[in-house]
């Protein structure tokens, strides 16, 4: 991945640079795939992962192990300036680098009833040891010189249970529980030694080091009504957790051990339906959901005066996303296939006080002082009310699939179609204006032949994105 301009204001310079020689045969804007660098660029990844799963007959249950271990390793290299010539001082300019290690063994014992009695249950039992260590380079000198070490770790406990009964006929309900606890661990060893390093360790010239634990019950509470064959209607509440974490990057502080990141919960409403009708042909499913979050975890990012960036991991106080889904899956006849879905999804921002302002933001815009000794202080905004990141509010696709039947050879063909759209997205949790992407639909088409077994061989010729849309996944200062 690379990183191009769209807008460059008059003058513009990184680290007291001149981009006038970066942006040679380069017209920064929305549709610009250009970039020039003179650095390296280099990224490796490696993933190795196996599993195991052994089921024995009880009878009556089943008692199934699932046993699994993973290790991924990557490391990158890349031009930290992104501008060709010198950069304070150094012919090169400023590289960075950064080498990963997360490995993850997980056991999982489960307990489930077998039959068709009016009680069915899981029952089971889990465990996970994660670590992952970091190394990072930014340099190789210069005043945005950074030099660290970190491990992280992970262990999960958890005991889980979920039982379905049969109320009437056509009437059933869900309960589920699960009892977890985290517990996670950190080590954070700053290479960088300054002119006058402080006395207390506040930059982790010495071994940061230090856990936390965390134990908390979920659970979940369905009913379910067959309101006819192949329709059954639902409603469903359930509560949710993603743990606790420390925030490691440039920058880390004893400050952050002692105050890890804080767990997100969230409950969680939802109403649908499922069906089927005309002998199977059509499956439509509907849903509507409304979602709490609490101390929803979401990073962001500002341009810090030294021309570095801070990515900072956030606690938004308190954020609501509600909407509907719908999903269609139809078969008019043998031949041809039809699928479409369709969403809408409301995620506001409820509460979050004194969130960073983004780069550039002015008062005007909504950037304030917080500790009342002036605006070169510190300084926040109010993101309450507004719409949170990453969340278009319309999502919508259609694509259809047509059999070419061909008799007495030994393939069939096949033409194939389908449209997605999404609207606009902003892609900074502070909401810089800067960072948007606007609504935009991508076409695709392919035809080709295969195998009458479809298990076989499959030639096919594609067209994507057919009208050439230009888009991006995600957009940073």
């Amino acid at each position: 991945t690379a990183r191009t301009y769209r807008s460059v204001p008059a003058g513009a310079a990184v680290f007291g640079a001149p981009l006038a020689a970066t942006l040679v045969g380069i017209t920064p804007g929305e549709d610009n795939f250009n970039t020039a660098i003179d650095g390296p660029l280099f990224n490796k990844s490696r993933q190795t992962s196996g599993s195991a799963r052994v089921t024995v007959d009880l009878g009556g249950a089943s008692l199934i192990s699932i046993t699994s271990y993973q290790d991924w390793r990557f490391r990158f290299i890349e031009d930290f300036d992104y501008i060709v010539g010198p950069v304070l001082g150094l012919p090169n300019g400023i590289t960075a680098q950064s080498g990963f290690h997360a490995r993850q063994f997980a056991q999982e014992l489960r307990l489930a009833s077998k039959g068709s009695n009016p009680l069915s249950y899981v029952l089971g039992l889990y465990y996970s040891d994660g670590k992952t260590d970091r190394t990072f380079d930014r340099g190789p000198s210069g005043p945005v010189v950074a030099r660290w070490n970190s491990s992280s770790g992970t262990k999960s406990y958890a005991a889980f249970g979920q039982l379905s009964y049969d109320l009437a006929q056509r009437t059933h309900v869900d309960l589920g529980l699960r009892v977890n606890r985290e517990d996670i661990s950190v080590g954070f060893l700053n290479g960088v030694t300054p002119a006058n390093p402080p006395a207390n360790n506040a930059t982790c010239l010495s071994l940061c080091s230090g856990t936390a634990s965390d134990t908390v019950v979920t659970g979940k509470i369905a009913l379910r009504q067959d309101l006819a064959n192949h329709v059954m209607g639902y409603a469903s509440f359930s509560t949710g957790y993603k743990g606790q974490g420390y925030d490691i990057s440039s920058g880390f502080t004893p400050a952050r051990v002692a105050k890890p990141v804080r767990p997100e919960k969230s409950n969680a409403y939802e109403i649908g339906l499922k069906s089927r009708f005309l002998d199977n042909r059509v499956q439509l499913n509907i849903a509507a959901f409304w979602t709490i979050y609490r101390d929803l975890q979401a990073q962001s990012g500002i341009l810090l005066p030294d021309n570095t960036i801070q990515l900072t991991l956030n606690n938004v106080g308190k954020v609501r996303t509600r909407g509907v889904e719908v999903e269609l899956q139809a078969r008019p006849f043998e031949a041809l296939r039809i699928d479409g879905g369709l969403s809408y999804t409301d995620a506001g921002i409820l509460q979050f006080h004194n969130a960073q302002c983004y780069t550039g933001q002015t008062a005007a815009q909504g950037c304030v002082d917080l500790d009342g000794a002036g605006p070169s202080t510190t300084t926040g905004q109010d993101l309450s009310g507004k719409h949170l990141s990453n969340a278009p509010r319309w999502k919508f696709n259609l694509g259809g699939n047509y059999d070419v039947l061909m008799p007495n050879q030994p393939f069939d063909g096949f033409v194939q179609a389908d449209l997605s759209y999404q609207s606009q997205v902003n892609f900074d949790l502070l909401g810089n204006p800067a960072l948007v992407q606007k609504g935009y639909a991508i076409a695709n088409a392919s035809f080709g032949v295969d195998q009458n077994d479809r298990g076989g061989l499959r030639v096919a010729f594609f067209v994507n994105n057919i009208f050439d849309k230009h888009y991006v996944n995600a957009l940073g200062i």
